[in-house]
């Protein structure tokens, strides 16, 4: 008889890859509660507004991130933010470092992508709220690493932008976010080319980022 060791998950999603999916479900359960005219201070004061911005609003580059609308939008980026977090974890370390990095990493998204829309919409007085186009740039960041656990990955594994997996989920955000111009008015959300910008940033950044402040990730599984 031969012993087999037990093979490890594919998918296994540290607890700190847990935390921010959990925030943005929290902090929408708080404002559940409040009536409709706090909710509406609550998007003002916190929600991204190109106008606001240029008055030197700069919080509200980040701020808008955390706040949802509805509930499917809350829950559908939370549960792909939790998705796609994984191999993003299991890159930058599965402790609070790891953790840190990936914070950053999708703060850093949410202001490139806000960035984006401040300069498209620089004169229209609009708000909008949500974290879907920072969700975009972590799916552009993660496509191109392994999803399988370290013990069972290549060494410094980064697929190149052309590598097959990368295009398939390119084309699918790209069709996507080009139907929403043809898919009613969804005011209140993200433009879809500031989803296309942040996506495309997360998708060239990743190796950078892995070379500034986590290589070991080329050094050790």
């Amino acid at each position: 008889m031969t012993e087999t060791s037990p093979r490890e998950p594919m998918f296994t999603a540290p607890f700190q890859a847990l935390i921010l999916p959990l925030i943005l479900l929290a902090l929408f359960g708080v404002a559940l509660v409040l009536n409709a005219s706090q909710q509406e201070m609550l998007v003002v004061a916190f929600g991204l507004n190109p106008l606001l911005v240029r008055q030197g609003h700069a919080e509200l580059l980040f701020s808008y991130a955390f706040l949802h609308g509805d509930v499917i939008g809350a829950g559908m980026n939370a549960a792909l933010l939790l998705a796609f977090s994984v191999p993003l974890m299991n890159a930058f370390g599965r402790g609070w470092r790891g953790f840190i990095s990936f914070l950053l990493l999708f703060e850093l998204l949410a202001v490139a992508a806000a960035l984006a829309f401040c300069l498209l919409y620089v004169r229209d007085n609009v708000t909008v709220i949500g974290a879907s186009a920072a969700v975009s740039g972590v799916m552009g960041a993660a496509v191109r690493l392994p999803w399988q656990p370290p013990a069972q990955r290549k060494e410094g594994e980064v697929l190149k932008i052309l590598h097959p997996q990368v295009l398939v989920l390119t084309a699918l955000v790209v069709v996507y976010n080009v139907a929403l111009m043809f898919i009613g008015d969804f005011k209140g959300q993200m433009a879809w080319e500031s989803h296309l910008m942040a996506y495309g940033i997360g998708l060239v950044l990743i190796e950078p980022w892995l070379r500034l402040f986590h290589r070991q990730y080329f050094t050790a599984n």
